[in-house]
């Protein structure tokens, strides 16, 4: 407002309001007049500052040790678990340089940033789908789930899209974000590009396949009781066949030597050629758990397992 003045009348309440020590010891300063209470905003406005850039600087400490300790322990539960995989290594492969690229799949792959943000939310479509059926389901009988399943045996079938995505995560075992180091393989005494192929995608296939798909199955298992059990048996062995047959679609070239950008397109080609060889599959395994029992599932169940173990012979 143009030509008005204000007057600033100190009151003993100013003194609890931080913003009016300003005010205050401007209108001290302004009018010349060294007053009490003027000079007492001033000083608790310098206490301010220095107690704000102390604790300010004491909270940053803390933060850099938190987030410091915070790493120590990350690196060192990156320990425990690549010496747990030294000793799955040393109990698949007897040769050593096998056991070093089934290493170095874990170890591109855990630390590979950009190959996490493409697999991971593999995961989240791998769980919506089944997640979202078996609850809609359980609405209508909130009170037994094992009932739920009996009334809707259908809700298991499920599984097979959800191992269908993730079986696509053998795309990336010659892939990574930086495959500029690929050279050194050519400078290296290595016995089997092939060996070394398949030892990388053993271990990412159990890291990322197998251990996902089989805690997603003993839940439902455990829920849906005995009576399902061989049926997701079979769905696990036929998630292990596609994954299997990804894989061998593949040439097989040096682990993590080439640009990660390809395999996206590819994924989508073998998703839609799995998709439609999971549609014929789940034909199959309805007519034998249904017209073929109880014999009919077992079987297929053994077909399958020596299949996938063939296409894995062959890669």
């Amino acid at each position: 407002i143009v030509n008005t003045a204000a007057v600033v009348r100190f009151s003993w309440w100013h003194l609890l309001v931080p913003p009016l020590w300003l005010s205050n010891f401007s209108a001290t300063l302004l009018g010349g007049e060294f007053l009490l209470p003027g000079l007492i905003c001033g000083v608790l406005i310098v206490l301010f500052i220095g107690f704000h850039f102390a604790f300010s600087g004491r909270l940053l400490e803390e933060n850099l040790s938190k987030m410091l300790g915070e790493g120590e322990s990350k690196r060192g539960s990156y320990h425990i678990k690549l010496a747990f995989q030294e000793r799955l290594a040393k109990l698949i492969y007897k040769d050593k340089q096998d056991q070093a690229f089934f290493l170095l799949g874990y170890s591109v792959s855990t630390n590979d940033r950009k190959m996490k943000q493409t697999i991971y939310p593999m995961y989240v479509s791998m769980l919506i789908l089944p997640a979202l059926m078996i609850f809609n389901a359980w609405r209508d009988n909130p009170q037994n789930l094992q009932a739920v399943f009996i009334d809707n045996s259908w809700l298991i079938f499920t599984l097979y899209l959800a191992g269908l995505t993730i079986g696509s995560v053998v795309l990336y075992v010659k892939r990574t974000e930086k495959p500029q180091g690929a050279w050194i393989y050519e400078t290296l005494p290595i016995k089997s590009k092939r060996r070394a192929y398949k030892a990388v995608a053993l271990n990412m296939i159990l890291r990322y396949v197998c251990v996902p798909m089989l805690i997603f199955s003993g839940i439902i298992g455990y829920f849906a009781g005995p009576t399902y059990w061989l049926g997701l048996c079979l769905i696990f062995a036929f998630t292990m066949l596609v994954t299997f047959y990804t894989l061998k679609s593949e040439s097989v070239d040096w682990p993590f030597a080439n640009e990660l950008a390809y395999a996206e397109g590819k994924k989508g080609v073998m998703v839609l050629v799995n998709l439609l060889a999971m549609g014929c599959f789940v034909g199959v395994h309805v007519l034998c758990q249904y017209f073929l029992a109880p014999f009919g599932v077992p079987v297929l169940l053994a077909l399958t397992i020596l299949a996938a173990y063939v296409v894995w012979r062959r890669i």
